[in-house]
């Protein structure tokens, strides 16, 4: 980078000196000597190292021929960290909830499987002999070829599973939501994804199209 009086010249070029005009060759043939002599001096960068939150800018000093960089805050960026972890937030609630809809596909549909799995707690728990089977396990016999009592077991087994998923996805939910509200401005996409990746890992990566595997 050189300088032209107060002309920043940041590559090679032609130039037009008075009546002379000179290719951009003398750049590279010219000796510091000679180019100094047409008013053309290199210009000495003083670089700084970069901070989050801040910005770099650049003055010039031609009488020195140095071009420095010093850094200064960047404006609103509290407003705008505010919106990023909101944002991180909100795609972590997002993703726990596609997460959650691939094991429980449609509407209510979790709903029907806690009903189901509190009833048949309560029917297996029963002393023997049982009342008749709840709707909730006949019906699963029916559907499955089970008895009443292996329907029930399924059910519970099931339920357990399922169970074990929403309290996984739950305490990573909110693991993720409270390390994004503390972590340093500048890690917040970062911490964001950590979390999204443990969500994901709850679905197989070779899941393209086909239908989500539910419990009974």
């Amino acid at each position: 980078m050189w300088h032209l009086n107060d002309r920043v010249i940041k590559k090679a070029i032609p130039l037009t000196i008075g009546d002379t005009q000179y290719p951009q060759q003398i750049f590279s043939r010219f000796s510091e000597a000679e180019l100094n002599a047409l008013g053309i001096y290199s210009m000495t960068i003083v670089n700084v190292e970069e901070v989050y939150g801040k910005k770099e800018i650049y003055t010039d000093d031609f009488e020195t021929h140095t071009r420095t960089f010093t850094l200064v805050d960047i404006p609103n960026l509290v407003a705008k960290e505010t919106n990023q972890r909101e944002q991180a937030k909100s795609d972590i609630d997002v993703t726990a909830g596609n997460v959650r809809s691939y094991f429980a596909a449609y509407p209510l549909i979790d709903e029907e499987y806690s009903r189901a799995y509190g009833v048949a707690k309560e029917w297996l728990a029963e002393a023997d002999p049982k009342p008749i089977a709840p709707l909730a396990v006949s019906s699963w016999a029916d559907a499955s070829g089970l008895t009443n009592t292996e329907a029930a077991e399924s059910i519970i087994t099931s339920g357990e599973q399922y169970n074990q998923v929403l309290d996984a996805v739950r305490a990573i939910r909110l693991g993720g939501k409270a390390a994004v509200d503390v972590c340093e401005g500048s890690t917040i996409n970062e911490t964001k994804q950590v979390y999204l990746d443990q969500l994901m890992s709850f679905i197989p990566s070779d899941i393209v199209t086909e239908e989500p595997v539910v419990p009974e």
